[in-house]
């Protein structure tokens, strides 16, 4: 599988709440970058879906932030951040050491 994603990702471990048109669900974020994450959880939105993904980090606010589904699988979905302000990026921006 060849990586498409631009810019570093961490590894972390943070609750993660979201919501689509189907329902809603949480899960546990794996990675994080200035584009997108990757969660794991047992209920997944399809690929192309729009969610609202909400993550609480341990040394930074938590934010809420529009993503679309860009792969699912059984173990989880990644999803690409979609209108990111300027608040949501800081804190990511926080979240990945600076960069």
């Amino acid at each position: 599988m060849i990586d498409r994603r631009r810019g570093r990702r961490v590894l972390i471990r943070r609750t993660v709440q979201f919501s689509w048109d189907q329902g809603e669900a949480s899960g546990w974020a794996r990675d994080i970058g200035p584009q997108g994450m990757y969660v794991e959880s047992a209920k997944q939105p399809a690929s192309g879906a729009g969610v609202r993904m909400t993550v609480r980090f341990q040394r930074a606010p938590a934010v809420s932030i529009p993503a679309r589904v860009c792969r699912a699988n059984s173990e989880g979905f990644a999803v690409v951040f979609e209108k990111l302000g300027p608040n949501e990026l800081e804190t990511i921006r926080k979240v990945l050491g600076g960069t």
